[in-house]
């Protein structure tokens, strides 16, 4: 359901191909290569992928249309996320906490 821009249609091409190609190399340097491939590609060849881009936005913005006139007309299909409850995270233990407790318990045998 997210619309991507005419340049991520080929990033998410090409970056597969370049990762293997390349692959001691770093994402940012890959996203630097794909971003001059971009620049330097022909209009004809950029066509492509404007035109993909223009479909998907009418698909989305189409099933998008759908999907509320659905819940206009079922509103009690609309989704909820149930509530989560919170959970406390667990630090984990220290140095200190750990010497302590085992002389917490030797303390107790005592």
């Amino acid at each position: 359901p997210c619309k991507h821009s005419a340049a991520s249609l080929v990033v998410r091409r090409r970056r597969p191909m370049l990762t293997i190609k390349y692959p001691d190399t770093k994402g940012t340097e890959i996203f630097r290569i794909l971003g001059e491939e971009w620049r330097g590609m022909p209009a004809r060849e950029k066509k492509e992928y404007v035109d993909r881009e223009k479909a998907n936005r009418l698909r989305y913005e189409r099933e998008r249309r759908q999907y509320e006139a659905m819940l206009a007309e079922h509103p009690e299909e609309r989704p909820t996320s149930p509530k989560q409850p919170k959970r406390e995270r667990k630090r984990r233990a220290s140095g200190y906490n750990l010497f302590i407790q085992e002389s917490w318990k030797d303390a107790k045998k005592e």
